[in-house]
């Protein structure tokens, strides 16, 4: 039977056979049940209050119950603490975290990192360490990755791959195609392939295609086109070595604007960066020249040379060095004049024609011819002696080949000398 305790004929406390204990209540539901406020503790300091529902405890410390957590700290005494101090020691928070340098992100087992958005993995850092960006979501056609310059576009983008001190023969970065055949590779000397993954050693950019090198640029600076042997002294060496089949072809081609405002198609400089030739944008050749008026223009800056030369070792059936074909139009020669002075002249090395004008002083004229002939070289000569005036003057021509190793003109003449073997031959002459 329970135990029913009644002040003045009312039911206080019914503690039941079960040892249920009820205060306000005949039925309790638990071993304490107080159908009423509650007051726990002695002092107003020290009390806690039940009250329809609501818990009251002055002596816990301050805050706002809605926003903070109760906690029981080391010390066993009870506090509160906001929700995001007491998740961010165990998790990142989405407004970030306070970090004292030991916390990572990561895994401690042997298990993946993946990150997601939109529910669907973007990246994977694989429990080997190897980091995946890869698209996985449903129908996406594209995974990109992109390194964009910093300060919101106005910086620098710098992307650096550092070669491990035991990278050996593992290339730093590879490029391959949907099978996963490698399309092209920077290996751990940095050379390039652009093709094939396998890099010969010399070449610092190497271009396959079809199995086979198609270009590449040397250590030096040389480059070599169609050839993977161009001249090391070169510094761009095009042939196509392709057995049997093999042609090698260079096209420059004008762009739509090329004579706009004039460029030239292609210029050779010497090294103080001053022209040494030039294909203008119309085709004409100038050689010594930026700025040639002919479809050829030669400039000879080098006295001692000539101007054009042209030998001829053609087979036996085609001799001709130089030919001109009908409508090609007239062959213009170097010309000048050569005034006599004190009885001597030299006629200069350039001139293919030349005026030689006597100094009229009744004593012969010693005329010398270019020492620096070559072989197959013409020269025409006018000597002019002033016949009206009563000069008496004549021309010795020096080192000719003639009987007497020079000629003597009489008076004026037209003459033509050849140089053959050594030697200034005369062909022809009229006096």
């Amino acid at each position: 039977q329970p135990l029913v305790i009644r002040t003045n004929n009312t039911e206080r406390v019914r503690i039941l056979s079960t040892g249920e204990v009820g205060i306000g209540t005949a039925t309790p539901g638990a071993l304490l049940d107080v159908a009423g406020d509650v007051i726990l503790g002695a002092g107003a300091g020290d009390q806690l209050t039940i009250n329809a529902g609501t818990v009251t405890a002055p002596n816990l410390p301050g805050g706002l119950p809605t926003d903070d957590l109760l906690v029981i700290d080391p010390n066993d005494q009870v506090r509160r603490i906001a929700p995001g101090a007491l998740v961010g020691t165990y998790a990142w928070l989405l407004t970030g975290n306070a970090i004292t340098g030991g916390e990572f992100l990561g895994t401690t087992n042997l298990q993946p990192l993946v990150i997601r958005t939109n529910d669907w993995e973007r990246l994977r850092v694989t429990e080997t360490g190897v980091v995946r960006v890869q698209n996985q979501e449903a129908g996406a056609a594209l995974t990109q990755l992109e390194v964009l310059p910093s300060a919101n576009g106005a910086g620098a983008t710098q992307v650096i791959i550092q070669a491990g001190v035991s990278q050996g023969a593992t290339n730093l970065l590879e490029w391959r195609d949907e099978r996963g055949n490698i399309l092209g590779a920077i290996d751990q000397s940095g050379f390039v392939g652009i093709g094939a993954g396998a890099l010969p050693v010399r070449a610092v950019l190497h271009v396959f295609s079809g199995g086979a090198q198609r270009a590449a640029i040397f250590e030096g600076g040389t480059v070599g086109i169609g050839t993977n042997l161009p001249q090391i002294n070169s510094t761009l060496h095009i042939y196509d070595a392709t057995p049997v089949t093999g042609a090698t072809q260079v096209i420059i081609q004008a762009g739509v604007s090329q004579s706009v405002a004039p460029t030239n198609l292609l210029e050779w400089w010497d090294n103080g960066g001053a022209v040494l030739g030039v294909i203008d944008n119309l085709g004409r050749v100038g050689i010594g020249t930026a700025t040639p008026g002919a479809a050829l223009e030669v400039n000879n800056t080098n006295p001692g040379d000539p101007g054009v030369r042209i030998t001829s070792s053609g087979p036996a059936g085609n001799p001709l060095a130089l030919e001109i074909t009908d409508g090609g139009g007239g062959v213009k020669v170097s010309y000048g004049t050569v005034q006599v002075l004190n009885n001597a002249a030299m006629i200069p090395a350039q001139f293919t024609a030349v005026v030689v004008v006597s100094d009229n002083n009744g004593t012969d004229d010693v005329i010398t011819l270019p020492p620096n002939a070559v072989d197959g070289q013409i020269l025409y000569v006018r000597y002019v002696v002033d016949i009206e005036a009563g000069a008496t003057d004549n021309a010795v021509f020096q080192n000719v080949q003639t009987d007497e190793n020079h000629y003597t003109t009489f008076r004026s003449a037209h003459l033509t000398f050849v140089y053959m073997g050594g030697q200034w031959r005369l062909m022809s002459v009229v006096e």
